[in-house]
């Protein structure tokens, strides 16, 4: 009696098996990779916002809100608010 030489490979009814864990993989991967990503975005606005905060908080301490420069938002010229100027002593 000769002994049958054995299959390595997959069985055949296993065929699509491969592909199929890989496609989990690759999705559950790139929302992994992509939520990374869209963190740091999210991250970076906050900062953003939090150093613009900061630093109109200092310039409207030190300088005094009339003292500001006007900007612009949005193509409209925003400009502080008028009032009395309030000089420091010398």
């Amino acid at each position: 009696m000769a002994a049958e030489p054995r299959r390595t490979g997959p069985k055949r009814d296993e065929r699509g098996a491969v592909l199929v864990e890989l496609t989990l993989v690759l999705v559950l991967f790139s929302l992994l990779l992509f939520g990374i990503i869209e963190f740091g975005v999210a991250y970076n606005d906050y900062i953003s916002v939090r150093n613009g905060s900061r630093e109109a908080t200092r310039l409207a301490v030190v300088d005094g809100v009339n003292g500001a420069p006007s900007c612009t938002i949005n193509g409209a010229s925003v400009t502080p608010p008028g009032g009395r100027r309030v000089e420091p002593p010398i």
